[in-house]
């Protein structure tokens, strides 16, 4: 399966963001092969069988009067971090965490 992330725009047609949210929802959910992750007002994050369900989700979007385009390379995609050497940090006692709590008298 392929995640993607579709950016949405609506129309100003005096919806709520409900609305314009249950539109978008109602839309994908007739798409085979597709898993809808998240929906928000501007964006719906997508799971795809394989890239033609994407590219429908896309042209079902627009036939039902939105801007919808995929965003390449795909932002929610979360890659591992590298591996970093600790940082060395001074160890917190009672005193240096009472420190930062009180203000310094001027």
């Amino acid at each position: 399966m392929t995640r993607r992330t579709i950016l949405i725009e609506h129309p100003d047609d005096g919806a709520t963001d409900d609305d314009r949210v249950d539109r978008v929802q109602r839309t994908l959910y007739e798409v085979d092969g597709l898993t809808i992750r998240t929906v928000t007002v501007t964006s719906a994050v997508v799971e795809c069988d394989d890239a033609s369900a994407c590219e429908i989700a896309c042209d079902l979007l627009v036939d039902a009067g939105l801007a919808a385009h995929p965003l390449e390379p795909d932002p929610s995609v979360v890659l591992p971090k590298p591996e970093r050497e600790a940082q060395a940090y001074p160890p917190v006692t009672t005193e240096t965490a009472a420190a930062q709590l009180v203000p310094k008298q001027p």
